[in-house]
């Protein structure tokens, strides 16, 4: 299995070497994880970090074996203390139009960042799948970008949705 989920995060990174996304194959907690680093987000061309790794699940009922792919990217860092609280506030507005996933704030390190988890089934094409999984959570990241980085920036004051 760890070879299979080795071979979806290779794929994965060729997948974005072909749209020019760096990347970088690290080991984590006893974990492969895939970083990409995601330019010309939004109108405003910012850059986040993703980081892509594979969780196996127990079989479920039936015998069928899942995987969990997770993408946690990081939308924005240094958020100042003052503004974490109406950040939070700010951002359920966006959550309720968010497709996938959803935006938060890991108020230890001040960071702003997307969280979103698929489920790869076995006995289907998981690369496919994997890659399905990317394109929405790039394309959510995308999308709603330049609004989080308001909010990140100064939530008093981000504009009504």
């Amino acid at each position: 299995m760890e070879q299979e989920n080795n071979t979806i995060l290779t794929s994965l990174e060729a997948f974005l070497h072909e749209y020019g996304i760096p990347t970088k194959m690290a080991s984590e907690s006893g974990l492969t994880v895939l970083k990409a680093r995601l330019n010309d987000l939004g109108r405003a061309e910012g850059e986040a970090l993703m980081e892509i790794c594979l969780l196996p699940l127990e079989p479920d009922a039936s015998g069928a074996g899942r995987t969990l792919i997770q993408f946690y990217t990081t939308t924005a860092a240094g958020l100042d203390e003052a503004n974490i609280a109406p950040a939070l506030a700010a951002l359920n507005a966006v959550n309720l139009r968010c497709p996938a996933g959803a935006f938060q704030i890991y108020t230890p390190l001040r960071q702003m960042y997307h969280k979103y988890t698929a489920v790869l089934l076995d006995g289907t094409d998981r690369q496919a799948q994997a890659q399905a999984a990317l394109m929405l959570a790039v394309e959510t990241v995308d999308r709603l970008f330049d609004e989080t980085v308001v909010i990140a920036d100064d939530a008093a004051n981000a504009p009504a949705p």
